[in-house]
């Protein structure tokens, strides 16, 4: 059974302090400090809502939007190579796993 510091583990989650303690997960107190479990964590998870984009991904999807418009931007300039930027975003792609997801 592993443990992770509740602190530690509220920051993975990205949750504000008073958040991640009305968050409904187990807290396991060992004198001073509060741990959460691997399987309490398991289990929170387990009961979170099921969506398609977190906010999160939805941020960081809205940068890279962005990010590979400007880099079109630059291309139709002539300030960076087509060639270049297509196959550095494909090397991307392929290390990430992405470039086989199919909408």
């Amino acid at each position: 059974m592993g443990m992770t510091r509740f602190i530690d583990w509220r920051s993975k989650h990205n949750l504000p302090k008073a958040t991640a303690y009305r968050s409904g997960v187990v807290i396991t107190k060992i004198g001073r400090l509060s741990y959460v479990t691997d399987e309490d964590d398991a289990a929170w998870q387990a009961k979170l809502p099921k969506v398609k984009t977190s906010r999160l991904a939805a941020d960081v999807l809205q940068v890279a939007e962005c990010s590979v418009k400007r880099l079109a931007e630059l291309v139709a300039d002539g300030k960076v190579d087509r060639d270049v930027v297509a196959a550095r975003l494909s090397a991307i792609l392929k290390q990430t796993g992405i470039e086989h997801i199919t909408a």
